[in-house]
């Protein structure tokens, strides 16, 4: 299935820079052996002209995986991100250099994206299985911050052009929500969530833990309705998946780290602090939060408030510290249900990942993963540990005290 005819793949040479040339030769390659994504096949072009070689990375709607590119088209998801990348961040300020929080988009079709390849200018993913280090969180915090200030910033220059209240929200409704077609994934993971809480919790033994079902539904419940606009705090184009496939990282010059953040498919308009607590709730462990969140909510402030102050624009307009503080502790129920939802996947030992979810299946999107689970929670420590302290940071936080209202 051939991704680009001859035209196109001009089009792609000229916009890397490629005006004169004789000779022009292409060859496009499976990206790695490895799942990268569930949301997309991915893969790398290479270009070859006259004697330049330019590599560069694809993102394609799967073209072996049937069921994979129904679920894409059903949910929207492919669609969303290509109205992102082609219309929105197209009207947002152009960052080079170490203000970028993506990578550069150099051409666009329906179901074909074509990025640079970051790895080949010295980014990488850290590893899925291993939380982020302090460097990385602090990293990946300002990438979040410079791309929620461009929303702001934007929402800032449409009001003042327009002379009245401006929100993105009004020109991409259609994009940025969570898809109804994507509930019975969610609510899969919640009842796996559940079944784990069941048989490995801690705390399974205490009196009355058989409510931990009306628990946690009702926290998932509550987080899926937190995707919505919010009427109580200023809201963002939020990211919503950050983890650790979806960011990469180099070190600078100056011994920093900067990130860059990739997929966007699942973005939708929120409160911005939903960013920064899925991200330290999927990429870090509950040792580090406790230490480090409130510093993390700091730098994420400082650097948004410096990114807008750069843009004329005062953070004050928008919100105070304490009013990012107060929406952080709203936005812990979806950041922790959130990494419940995709560490459990993400964190799975390959050989399972490839008995149950290398090929899509309904059985494992909207039916029941908890044999996935519990066959890696009895097969592999390190996932057990990673999964277990996740799991009971949601039973300490909201489960115990819910109890005695169950009885």
């Amino acid at each position: 299935m051939s991704l680009f005819n001859n035209d196109e793949v001009k089009i792609i040479a000229e916009k890397c820079g490629f005006k004169n040339y004789d000779t022009l030769q292409y060859e496009i390659q499976n990206y790695s052996e490895e799942l990268v994504g569930y949301l997309g096949e991915h893969l790398r072009l290479f270009l070859k002209v006259n004697s330049h070689d330019r590599v560069l990375f694809v993102k394609c709607v799967p073209r072996y995986d049937e069921y994979k590119a129904d679920y894409l088209r059903k949910t929207g998801f492919f669609r969303k991100e290509y109205v992102l990348l082609s219309s929105l961040f197209t009207q947002f300020i152009k960052r080079e250099g170490s203000s970028k929080w993506r990578p550069e988009v150099i051409h666009l079709k329906d179901e074909v994206f074509v990025f640079e390849d970051v790895t080949k200018i010295g980014y990488a993913l850290s590893d899925s299985r291993k939380p982020f280090s302090y460097e990385e969180v602090v990293a990946t915090v300002k990438a979040v911050a410079k791309f929620h200030a461009d929303s702001l910033i934007y929402e800032y220059n449409k009001t003042q052009q327009l002379k009245r209240p401006y929100y993105i929200w009004e020109d991409y409704k259609e994009y940025l929500f969570e898809p109804v077609k994507a509930q019975p994934w969610r609510d899969t993971g919640c009842k796996g969530v559940i079944d784990i809480l069941r048989i490995y919790s801690a705390y399974k033994d205490t009196p009355n833990f058989q409510s931990v079902a009306n628990v946690v539904t009702d926290l998932f419940n509550r987080a899926t309705k937190s995707m919505q606009p919010s009427r109580k705090h200023r809201n963002v184009v939020v990211h919503r998946d950050v983890w650790s496939n979806n960011v990469f990282f180099k070190e600078l010059e100056d011994g920093s780290t900067h990130a860059l953040l990739v997929d966007f498919q699942t973005a939708v308009y929120t409160i911005p602090t939903h960013d920064l607590a899925t991200l330290l709730f999927l990429n870090t462990t509950k040792k580090f939060r406790s230490v480090f969140t409130n510093k993390m909510v700091d730098i994420y402030y400082m650097c948004l408030s410096d990114i807008l102050n750069d843009a004329g624009v005062n953070i004050l307009e928008f919100f105070d510290k304490k009013a990012l503080s107060k929406a952080y502790e709203d936005s812990v129920v979806f950041g922790i249900t959130q990494a419940a939802l995709v560490l459990p996947i993400a964190n799975m030992p390959e050989f399972i990942k490839n008995k149950y979810c290398r090929s899509g299946n309904d059985e494992f999107d909207a039916i029941s993963r908890s044999h996935c689970f519990i066959e890696s929670l009895e097969s592999d420590e390190q996932y057990r540990e990673t999964i277990l302290e996740l799991f009971d940071d949601i039973v300490e936080r909201f489960v115990l005290p819910s109890l005695n209202s169950y009885k």
